[in-house]
């Protein structure tokens, strides 16, 4: 579904990726993980085209970043929105149609049920007149999952979907995230709960500047391949309990993230 070439970004002449090659796989539920600075939110970014790569090349079903943008569904980061801004839940998640309309035509009837379905599937359909502000910070995830899902797109990119939500909230997305697999969406999360991981995702990148490892969870989500990809950064990290593997006790000079 996504493939990444040779992928090499640098900010102020400090690389931020260094040569990724990935192919994220279709219809599956992806996870990136790794140490804070170690790439994630703008490996993310370079695939939607916000970022200019030093060099290196990424498609979609073999298009360029300009043909594949309508075929993407994007869930930022809450602390990159602007949450004072004037509108209401409703007409938030009614923005997430406007790609499919033509210039200058307004949202119809249409769009309008596409709205309440997506804001009645996240639970959020008894505050479609509240301003975003007034929130709390589940419910504003809420309402961008919310408008992601009425973009109807194959493949959904989430930064830290997870981030402050309260655990209705959580269970919330675990269960939307495991609907759009059956619906045969490309889901791919920055994530940094790894148990989480381990058990509800198919496939992970471990990200650490440069590609650590990937592959199916089942088979690369060990406590090597973890090592190696928080290690260099000195972040603290407690291993989850590895399903099927011996891991007595975590790493005892280690930090929490």
């Amino acid at each position: 579904m996504i493939q990444i070439n040779d992928l090499t970004i640098s900010y102020r002449e400090q690389p931020v990726l260094w040569d990724i090659d990935e192919e994220f796989p279709s219809g599956k539920l992806s996870a990136i993980i790794g140490p804070n600075g170690a790439g994630k939110s703008t490996l993310l970014k370079a695939i939607l085209g916000l970022v200019q790569p030093l060099s290196g090349q990424i498609t979609i079903q073999k298009k360029s970043v300009k043909e594949y943008l309508g075929l993407i569904a994007y869930v930022p980061q809450k602390g990159n929105i602007d949450w004072d801004f004037p509108t209401t839940a409703f007409d938030l998640v009614l923005m997430g149609t406007y790609r499919s309309l033509s210039w200058f035509r307004r949202p119809g009837k249409l769009q309008k049920q596409k709205t309440e379905a997506a804001l009645k599937r996240v639970g959020m359909w008894d505050f479609r007149d509240r301003q975003i502000s007034q929130l709390s910070g589940g419910q504003q995830q809420r309402l961008f999952l919310a408008r992601a899902l009425v973009q109807d797109a194959p493949i959904f990119l989430l930064d830290e979907p997870f981030q402050g939500v309260d655990i209705p909230t959580e269970e919330t997305i675990l269960s939307l995230f495991q609907e759009l697999r059956n619906q045969g969406k490309t889901v791919i999360a920055i994530h940094h709960d790894l148990g989480m991981v381990q058990k509800y995702f198919d496939w992970v990148l471990m990200l650490n500047v440069q590609k650590i490892v990937s592959g199916e969870v089942s088979k690369v989500f060990t406590k090597e391949n973890l090592e190696k990809t928080y290690a260099s950064k000195g972040d603290f990290l407690i291993l989850p309990k590895l399903q099927d593997k011996e891991l007595s006790n975590p790493i005892s000079n280690s930090k929490l993230i």
